[in-house]
């Protein structure tokens, strides 16, 4: 399968559609990520609110020195990339061959790369300004 194949099976605004659970999503993760990391560190209290969510990007920062917003920014695009990647195969994993284990029989590669591709396009240019 070719990348030109996968544009023909998949709509280019795939993700628009799945806008809200996308976002949703990667709220989610991002937030799983700090609690992993601050319960993997010991922290005796749970990360509930934005200050507590601060201070953990703050100890961050310092361990890996770097700013806080850095260690912030890393952690929304992780949870954009997970997301965004979860929805595709969600709702449009079927489209694309697979084994019968249910893995794909085209390079992960290539369907990353068409995702890329797709949210560089018109549709998205507006959407992801306004998160």
């Amino acid at each position: 399968m070719t990348l030109d194949e996968i544009k023909k099976l998949v709509p280019t605004d795939w993700l628009k559609k799945h806008w809200q659970e996308y976002i949703h999503l990667s709220e989610k993760i991002a937030k799983t990520i700090m609690l992993t990391k601050s319960a993997e560190k010991g922290w005796k209290t749970p990360l509930r609110t934005e200050e507590d969510h601060a201070n953990f990007c703050k100890n961050e920062a310092k361990d890996l020195d770097v700013t806080p917003e850095k260690v912030g920014a890393f952690l929304i695009d992780a949870g954009k990339v997970k997301a965004r990647n979860t929805v595709f195969d969600k709702y449009y994993g079927n489209l694309l061959p697979k084994d019968d284990t249910g893995k794909y029989l085209i390079p992960q590669k290539l369907i990353l790369q068409f995702i890329e591709e797709s949210l560089q396009s018109e549709v998205y240019r507006n959407l992801f300004s306004e998160e």
